[in-house]
């Protein structure tokens, strides 16, 4: 099985991609350790986030099991930046023929960012693992994703994008493989308090909905 295909296995058995985008690095660390603790396997660093590099290799180095992604990934020396890093997976807002076929050269899982069928489609002829739809609430939520699959019933689907722990079960159920979700699941109040007990009981929460998917 190829590191690729490992990785999306992996989103796949996980379901949540926890998404991290903070404005300081030590926000960012101490909501991956709360995040990763409380049971979370597949974790996005957004490379908007201060140092998200050494974040992903501080997270690879302390949390083995827990895959580690990069995210806002927008050119291939950023990416070449993340794989260094030790990044497992990248995803991007947009698609980029460039990186699509860069990563694939390297053996990582990169997920392009798709907005509308067209862009669904160039990500297909690119020959694209899965895709991100974003920002799939302002959008339309469920009833877009309904919509998507409709035409594209094989697609593999990962929607990001304002998603609650309501809508990744709707979400789920209306048949993506998996969900990204970041400031839902890390409310700013916990953050700036770092209040750990009520982040690791929401984080606790949307596992437990997502659990029988």
């Amino acid at each position: 099985m190829t590191m690729m295909e490992t990785s999306l296995n992996q989103i796949k058995h996980s379901k949540i991609i926890a998404v991290i985008r903070t404005h300081s690095f030590e926000d960012a660390l101490w909501s991956c350790e709360t995040l990763i603790e409380a049971g979370i396997q597949a974790i996005e660093i957004t490379m908007t986030t201060p140092n998200a590099c050494e974040l992903i290799s501080i997270c690879r180095k302390h949390y083995p099991n827990c895959l580690v992604g990069a995210g806002t990934v927008l050119s291939t020396d950023m990416a070449i930046t993340c794989i260094n890093a030790g990044a497992q997976f990248m995803v991007s807002p947009a698609t980029s023929p460039e990186c699509i076929d860069f990563a694939k050269q390297k053996d990582i899982l990169f997920i392009p960012g798709c907005a509308t069928p067209t862009e669904i489609y160039q990500a297909m002829q690119l020959d694209a693992a899965a895709i991100k739809l974003f920002p799939i609430i302002p959008l339309g939520g469920v009833k877009l994703l309904k919509a998507i699959r409709g035409p594209f019933p094989d697609v593999l689907i990962i929607p990001t994008g304002g998603v609650t722990i309501e809508d990744a079960v709707e979400i789920l159920d209306a048949g993506a493989i998996a969900v990204g979700i970041g400031s839902p699941l890390i409310q700013r109040s916990w953050l700036e308090n770092k209040d750990r007990e009520a982040l690791t009981l929401n984080t606790k929460k949307l596992l437990s909905h997502v659990s029988h998917f």
